[in-house]
Order: C-alpha cells, then structure tokens, then sequence
C-alpha cells in the first residue's frame, strides 16, 4: 500500500493498526481485479453465541475491507451508511476470508461491496456507501 494511508487516516484502528494491541490485526492485500482480500482467524476470543464470531466483528471484518479498498486507490474515506446480510454463522477456530471491491465511483461517494467466506461457504455480504471526506484527504497530502 503506497506510503502506508491507512497509518496516516486512522494510525490507532481497532481493525488494522499494528499499534493497536487490542485490535484484530486485519492485513489486506490488492488483487489482480483491484479488489482487496484478508485473512481472518476467528479466535473464540471474538466470539458472540457460543462458537460463532459476534455479528459486531464480523461487521468491522467487512467495514475495514471496504475501506481498504478505497485506500488502496489513495482515497481517504468514511463509512456513511452499511448494510449487512448474514447468510450463516461465522464459525470460531476457523480462518475466514473477507473480500472488497468497489461497485460504483461517484466522487465523493464510493459504492462498496464486501463478503466474509469460510470453507468457501458464503456466510455474510455487505454494501457500503463512503464518502470521501476532504480533511482527511489533507492529513494524507501532509503525510506525502
């Protein structure tokens, strides 16, 4: 990720902040078709009901998908509105994939899409509106 944007939006992020002891850690890496893919593992530490991963965290796993995918396009942004469908519980123990990509570009409002997977069975799908917001469009140009 090109000079790190995400360290200078948001450098304490529950999600992704290597700084953040408390954090779930999440890394993303850019696909050839430009989406973003992770890798989570679902510690039973995150779990809501008994063996399933709580339906919050779940939720930041797409949130923090999303959001990277802007950012790897240089695109400092903010969720304005989520939608989440949850398809199937999110098993504990067991690694899940959270994929990113942007549906429709419309500055300053970005449509994403986003999906968890586990044992390649979709298990939660989300779409996001964010809104590309200018100071922190500022704090990224310092940062350059």
């Amino acid at each position: 990720m090109t000079k790190n944007i995400h360290h200078q939006c948001h450098p304490a992020c529950i999600a992704c902040s290597e700084h953040n002891r408390d954090g779930l850690g999440l890394r993303f890496e850019q696909t050839d078709d430009e989406s973003v893919v992770g890798l989570f593992a679902c510690e039973p530490k995150y779990q809501g009901y008994p063996d399933r991963l709580h339906g919050g965290i779940v939720t930041m796993l797409v949130d923090a998908a999303m959001v990277h995918c802007l950012f790897i396009r240089r695109i400092p942004a903010v969720t304005a509105r989520l939608n989440i469908r949850f398809h199937l519980p999110v098993s504990v123990g067991v690694p899940a994939t959270v994929r990113a990509w942007v549906e429709k570009n419309t500055p300053p409002l970005y449509r994403l899409k986003a999906e968890v997977r586990q044992n390649d069975s979709l298990r939660a799908s989300a779409e996001a509106l964010f809104y590309h917001e200018e100071s922190l469009q500022q704090q990224f140009d310092d940062y350059e």
